[in-house]
């Protein structure tokens, strides 16, 4: 590889689809219900953490993983829940 990178495993692929599945299940919820989703996000913890998820965590993973959204149903639903994030209250 000329850029000094080594090549993707299989469950390295594996492991980042299944983390975009993630993120855009819990972007589904933030286009149901914001509220409640970042509510949760801030309530909500991993078994081995003492620290909460946190929307703003959340958020700044989902934008930062953001082209990996390369499907048209997958950009669909980052706009939808980005544009749910912008109408919600209780987004400072």
């Amino acid at each position: 590889m000329p850029s000094g990178k080594s090549p993707i495993t299989p469950s390295q692929f594996e492991m980042n689809q299944n983390s975009n599945r993630f993120i855009q299940v819990v972007i589904a919820g933030i286009i149901y219900n914001c509220e409640m989703v970042l509510t949760l996000l801030d309530q909500i913890r991993f078994p081995n953490s003492a620290e909460p998820i946190g929307a703003d965590q959340f958020v700044r993973k989902w934008l930062s993983h953001i082209e990996d959204f390369t499907g048209i149903h997958d950009r669909r639903v980052c706009i939808m829940g980005l544009c749910a994030l912008m109408q919600s209250r209780t987004v400072s």
